[in-house]
Parts: structure tokens; C-alpha cells; sequence
């Protein structure tokens, strides 16, 4: 039976291609170089990335809609600082005209089209039981596979999520009018919560047929997520001559690859694989069920912190490595990828995730992060309702003061190497 529950998924992927080829065909006419041309497409991506366009899990991507002439707007003016570096090139009248039809109206068409060739499973809450399904649903490839009243709701997701709150046959819970309980269930449970605002299909070409209830301003989120991105992309950036020495440094000290990639529990419950230069020998998940097997002190440190202080696995590069904190390095990528933030809760492992099943799910709708309170108060030498602790303190309290903060605060953590191991 096909997974339908990815279909979506695609539309970021397709708004890139129709918009590189429509830019390049429309560059080519207009005779503008090919340097010149990716540097402004790239800013027009950047831009996208950072409102958040290809977080989006309904569509349109773009439309008319503050959003999308903020970022055609912001490329424009790209291209006149580009143009400092490239003299003889100048956009077109007509260039951006075009281009300004494709977002507005060209790209949600197209987003239209390929949704309703699919149709994810949501669950759809009612004003009144009586109430017909709205068609503009299935028009954006939604199914709403079930329908209930509002009071239906807090006693039906329990018997369709697990543990950690994550919904197992449907991605979203869209809602045909709001109510404070929702938000106190909504809290509760790792899924997108949409508010239905408007059922007339014109509404769609303006993206205010729909909304995302947020668990944070969105303006605050953004600006994060930029820090993120820039800071990181600067530091690998700084430090990529770095990265090639320890490169060859690791395959001189054991064979194997030079990173090592890690299975863990992401924002709203999605896993994804966390990046580190390999630090143990290639084999190391294998040769942990023989240790433990004939360890039991091993076996029992490991059930507690999953972690062994003097792990017989660590190469002799890999315990410089570990103590400097250095491994964790690659994890900027994933911080670039949009997988985790500089500063955040733990990145958790799913066997983890019965320590945190009495904790809010307000952490879990965070990005891990590189560094955080764990990180600068004591890493493994803490116990785990000291870690869970700490996580929700940073959650609950969180703002781009404390990021700062945090980040500052882990270059004496690092150097004293409490915990590191």
C-alpha cells in the first residue's frame, strides 16, 4: 500500500526546479550571465529558507501574500549589490515581472496541480458534527480521514499517538475554528495544528485559507533560524582547512569512515542522523552488545547515562577528539540542513525517550541543539532528571538573549572539559 503521508513533501523540491529553470530560461533571453544568474537565485532560495517556505507542509509554497513579496522584493535588491561586482549586468523590467506573475500565481497553480495528484490523511475538527467536509481540503491534497467535534478530540488522539505524542496515521489535525482547550491540547501532542480560516478557493492563491497555529512568534523562530544558518555556514566556512587536517588525521589513526553518522529524535518526534567525526574504531555499535555482554558494570553504566567513561571503543585520536569537544563540529551541517539549531535541547536517542515521557512536549517541538544548558552545566557528569530538567528550563524560558548567552557560555565549557567523554 503506498505511504501517502510523504506526498507533500515533495513540493519544496518542485518549487526549486520550476523556479531554477524558469530563472536560467528567463537569464538566457535576457542575456545575463551565468555567475550573475546563480548568485541571484541563490539569494532568492536564501530568502525563502529563512521565512520558512519550504518548512511548509500544505500548499501554496508562495502566493499573494506579504511573504512572497517580501522575498521578491529582498532578490531584487540583491541584484543591485550584485551588480556592484558585475557592472555591465542588469535585470530586465520585464525579468522581474515575470518573475513576480510565477510566485504570485504561476507557482500555487502548479502546487495545486500536483497536490490533488495525492492525499494526505488529517484528521478534521468540526465547528458541529453535522457540518460538510470543506472541498478546498482535497483541492490541496488533504484527506480528512477523520472527522470529529472539538470535544471528541482530547479523548480520540491518545488512542492514535505514541508515547512522545506523535500521530501515527495522520499528519495533521485541521480545525475549523479555535478554542482555548485546543491550545492546552495542542501542547500535548507533536503534530501540525492548522486553523481552517476560509473554504472559498480563491483564498488559497493568497495562503489565507489556512493557518498554523505556532508555538512560537514566528518572527522570533525566523530569526533564529537565521542566526543559524549564517553563523554556521561562517564557522564551517573558517574552519574547513581544520576539517580536512582532522579528516586525514582519523583515517591515519583507524580505518573506517571519517564521520559517523547517529540515528536521533528531532523536532516534532522526526528522526534524522546526527553528524560526528568518528571517534571509535568502524565496527563500534557491533562490538558494544559483545562489551556490554561481558561487563555487567559496563552494561549498567551504559543503561543509566548510555555512555561508558573509559569506552573501550574510543581510538587513541578519538579520545583528543572527544576531550576537546571537536567531534561535535559536523553537527553544523545539520544545523545548515535545517535538521537542529546552534543552541537547543539534547538531541535524544528513541531509547532515551522514556525518561521524557512525564516531561512537557514543548521540548520536543524545539530543534536539538548543538550546545544548550546540558552542554555548559556539566554534560554526562549530570543525572537524567537533571538533563530533562534542564531542557525544560531552556524551553520555557527561551529567547534570543539566552541563545547568546549559552553560546558564550560554551567555550569555558568546552575548555574545562567537565563531562567530555
Amino acid at each position: 500500500m503506498e505511504d501517502k503521508r510523504d506526498h507533500l513533501k515533495s513540493l519544496p523540491f518542485l518549487a526549486v526546479a520550476f523556479s531554477f529553470l524558469l530563472f536560467f530560461f528567463m537569464g538566457l533571453i535576457f542575456s545575463l550571465s551565468i555567475p550573475f544568474l546563480f548568485l541571484l537565485y541563490l539569494s532568492f532560495l536564501f530568502f525563502s529558507y529563512l521565512f520558512g517556505v519550504f518548512e511548509l507542509t500544505i500548499p501554496p509554497l508562495y502566493g499573494i501574500n506579504f511573504k512572497t513579496e517580501i522575498i521578491f522584493f529582498l532578490t531584487v535588491l540583491s541584484s543591485f549589490l550584485l551588480a556592484k561586482f558585475f557592472p555591465d549586468e542588469r535585470v530586465p523590467f520585464l525579468f522581474w515581472l515575470i518573475f513576480l506573475f510565477y510566485l504570485n500565481l504561476l507557482e500555487p497553480f502548479l502546487d495545486l496541480l500536483f497536490s490533488r495528484k495525492g492525499k494526505v490523511p488529517v484528521v478534521f475538527v468540526a465547528k458541529r458534527s453535522s457540518n460538510p467536509l470543506p472541498k478546498i481540503l482535497t483541492w490541496c491534497g488533504l484527506e480528512p480521514a477523520k472527522a470529529l467535534t472539538k470535544e471528541e478530540l482530547s479523548s480520540f488522539l491518545p488512542n492514535v499517538s505514541d508515547k512522545l505524542g506523535r500521530l501515527r496515521e495522520f499528519q495533521a489535525i485541521v480545525l475549523e475554528e479555535n478554542a482555548p482547550e485546543i491550545k492546552r491540547i495542542a501542547r500535548n501532542y507533536l503534530s501540525n495544528f492548522f486553523l481552517l480560516k476560509s473554504s472559498w478557493l480563491p483564498s488559497y492563491f493568497t495562503g489565507s485559507f489556512i493557518k498554523r497555529m505556532e508555538d512560537f512568534p514566528f518572527l522570533a523562530i525566523r530569526i533564529k533560524r537565521m542566526i543559524d544558518f549564517i553563523l554556521s555556514l561562517l564557522i564551517l566556512l573558517f574552519v574547513s582547512p581544520f576539517f580536512l587536517f582532522l579528516s586525514l588525521c582519523i583515517k591515519l589513526d583507524s580505518p573506517g569512515p571519517v564521520f559517523y553518522r547517529h540515528k536521533r529524535i528531532g523536532r516534532n518526534g522526526r528522526s534524522f542522523y546526527l553528524l560526528k567525526f568518528r571517534t571509535m574504531v568502524a565496527d563500534a555499535d557491533k562490538k558494544l552488545a559483545e562489551i556490554l555482554a561481558r561487563n555487567p558494570s559496563l552494561q549498567e553504566e551504559f543503561l543509566r547515562t548510555y555512555k561508558l567513561k573509559n569506552d573501550p571503543r574510543i581510538t587513541a585520536f578519538g579520545k583528543v577528539l572527544r576531550s576537546l569537544s571537536i567531534d561535535e563540529l559536523p553537527q553544523l551541517i545539520n544545523v545548515i540542513r535545517g535538521e537542529m539549531s546552534l543552541v537547543g535541547p539534547r538531541p535524544i536517542v528513541e531509547e532515551e525517550i522514556k525518561y521524557y515521557e512525564a516531561a512537557d512536549r514543548l521540548i520536543f517541538k524545539f530543534f536539538p541543539g548543538v550546545t544548550g544548558l546540558w552542554q555548559t552545566s556539566g554534560r554526562t557528569d549530570l543525572s537524567y532528571e537533571q538533563r530533562v530538567s534542564l531542557d525544560q528550563k531552556y524551553c520555557h524560558n527561551w529567547n534570543l538573549l539566552t541563545d547568546l548567552k549559552l553560546i558564550l557560555r560554551t567555550i569555558p565549557a568546552v575548555l574545562s572539559q567537565r563531562g567530555a567523554y
